[in-house]
């Protein structure tokens, strides 16, 4: 699987792929996190949304900042 350029931290990341791409999973496995609430997302007219920030800091431990 290729790399996603996250150079824009804070672009929308729309559905499970996208999602997926930034954490290095499957649509598959990223739809059951997401479904159970693993991931920092939020469901919008029935997709998943996230930013690439949100879930890098999640997996750091961190919550997320503004960029400034």
């Amino acid at each position: 699987m290729a790399k996603p350029n996250i150079d824009d931290l804070d672009r929308p990341l729309w559905g499970a792929v996208a999602i997926g791409e930034v954490i290095e999973k499957n649509a598959p496995q990223t739809l059951h996190l997401l479904e159970k609430g693993r991931l920092d997302a939020d469901k919008v007219g029935g997709r998943w949304v996230s930013t690439a920030r949100r879930l890098l800091a999640q997996f750091a431990g961190r919550t997320p900042t503004a960029a400034t």
